[in-house]
């Protein structure tokens, strides 16, 4: 395989062609790792050099005229920037080919994907070349039912069909049942695990017979990459050995087109993922951003802040980022531009609008997104919708309104704007710089306080209640468990020893919000 078809079967997304081979003959025998020029020797011809760590146009100049004079014929870097000239002249100079893929793949992956395409490259005897090239598996599982006589399912590790044949082979009741249920029956699924000992089957590389009671014999095999089980191809009906070159041909196949998927997901999500930090913690929109998402710098921004209530601390990211998807997606059915992801252990979704005109049909749209999540996910989900954001550079500000709304928002209401807990956020601040003011606590407070430590009194929490109900001594004799007389008694008594005036609107104030600051002190609200 050259270097250029190895960017046609992995795709531009993952690998691109920055510089060609100086000869369309010369082919990748192996695959080499290398982080320093000195590190390659001339064991390393005709290899493919992987250029780990290299992020300075110098250091991939140095590995790529390494390269070149070892006879290695091609080298990826990176495109952590446009690739600089210099380093397209050094691959030139050396007669190499120069490739590049996204920062955000990860080098373990690319390696496993350019391994499993030479292997797929290899395994076209049997079944059409196009097939391989194609990526798609409904086209793989025709062409092996079509070499092999045989209806052909293919499934992930989890027994969920990803792909069947469509030819009209005979059929028997468990693949009819398989298909249309997008998986392998209950009760076959436990037949297979336990009476054909599924699991060490599907641990091996090489095909195996399956025949039980009531269903016709499979022939299958595992789709695997580097130990990893990626799925399995099954055949239904009787066939004969001569099946089982065919089946490893198209797990082959299958192998670099699922790991190929998995790629393509893994990289859209970090995509993504920098998107939404870029946005949330920088107001920053890059033109990838712009070009990945479909935002514009011109558009005015909502931001939905998501939890979960139940979301274990290991699964956090995961289950928010599923919650997330979840939303983006019942936007998309509205045509409406989003990006999505988790930051700081909280999913959020930024949705594209026309500003605060939108705001009570964004809530709308949101409302029904989180009940369809909530069926969907089956635990109980939460969301805080921010102030809208007039451009990117405001949706820091916007997310914070967002987290805000989320943390305050009423129990048992699934989503809260920051309109509605906008009074609970201007106290929740002011009691925070009361409990932080260089000045220190008044003498009343610590007159109060020092008083109930001394004599056991509960003077302090019954001014406090009080000044809560507006001096509704009645209803704070019921909350205290105590006669309305000794709430009078306690308030006097208080008043005589502080000298505070409550009939003073200021000092009354003034005295509450230090109250209430003792009080997020005690909840241990900071």
């Amino acid at each position: 395989m050259n270097a250029e078809r190895l960017c046609r079967e992995l795709g531009p997304g993952l690998l691109r062609t920055v510089v060609p081979p100086a000869r369309d003959d010369r082919q990748i025998a192996s695959i080499v790792v290398c982080g320093l020029p000195e590190e390659l020797t001339e064991g390393d011809r005709d290899s493919l050099v992987l250029a780990v760590g290299a992020t300075s146009p110098e250091a991939r100049a140095a590995i790529v005229a390494a390269a070149g004079r070892r006879g290695a014929a091609a080298v990826v870097v990176k495109a952590y920037e446009p690739i600089d000239d210099a380093v397209r002249e050094a691959a030139r100079d050396a007669g190499v080919a120069l490739l590049s893929t996204d920062r955000e793949v990860a080098w373990a992956r690319l390696q496993e994907l350019i391994a499993s395409a030479v292997d797929s490259l290899r395994a076209t005897e049997l079944l059409p070349a196009s097939v391989a090239a194609s990526g798609d598996l409904f086209a793989l599982a025709d062409a092996t039912a079509a070499a092999c006589g045989a209806p052909v399912t293919i499934e992930d590790p989890a027994s969920h069909v990803l792909a069947f044949s469509r030819e009209g082979q005979d059929v028997d009741p468990v693949r009819v049942a398989t298909i249309l249920g997008r998986r392998v029956p209950g009760r076959w699924a436990s037949a297979l695990r336990q009476q054909a000992e599924l699991d060490g089957v599907l641990a091996r590389d090489e095909p195996a017979v399956i025949d039980l009671p009531g269903m016709a014999p499979r022939r299958l095999i595992a789709i695997r990459s580097g130990g990893v089980l990626l799925g399995s191809i099954w055949l239904a009906g009787p066939t004969d050995d001569a099946a089982d070159d065919v089946l490893r041909e198209a797990a082959a196949v299958a192998a670099l087109q699922l790991l190929r998927r998995r790629a393509e997901r893994e990289l859209e999500h970090a995509v993504r993922s920098a998107a939404v930090t870029d946005l949330l913690l920088t107001g920053r929109l890059s033109a990838r951003a712009e070009e990945e998402t479909g935002l514009r710098a011109g558009d005015a921004f909502a931001v939905l802040a998501v939890a979960l209530d139940d979301a274990g601390p290991d699964g956090d990211a995961a289950a928010h980022d599923q919650l997330a998807d979840l939303l983006a997606a019942h936007l998309r059915a509205f045509r409406r531009r989003s990006v999505h992801g988790v930051l700081d252990g909280r999913g959020y979704v930024v949705v594209a609008c026309d500003g605060d005109a939108e705001r009570d049909v964004l809530l709308g749209r949101f409302e029904d997104g989180l009940t369809r999540a909530r069926r969907t996910i089956g635990s109980p989900v939460r969301a805080g919708l921010g102030a809208i954001a007039p451009e990117p550079a405001a949706l820091p500000d916007a997310r914070a309104t967002a987290d805000r709304a989320l943390a305050l928002g009423a129990e048992g209401r699934a989503i809260a704007t920051f309109d509605d807990v906008r009074a609970a956020a201007l106290v929740e601040d002011v009691e925070r710089f009361v409990g932080g003011w260089r000045e220190g606590r008044s003498s009343q407070l610590r007159t109060l306080l020092e008083h109930d430590r001394v004599h056991g009194t509960e003077l302090t929490e019954t001014v406090r209640l009080v000044l809560e109900l507006f001096g509704d001594t009645s209803t704070a004799a019921r909350r205290l468990h105590v006669h309305a007389n000794t709430v009078r008694y306690r308030l006097r008594q208080a008043t005589e020893l502080t000298g505070i005036r409550l009939t003073d609107g200021t000092a009354r104030l003034a005295l509450e919000l230090e109250l209430r600051s003792l009080e997020r002190e005690r909840r241990g609200g900071g």
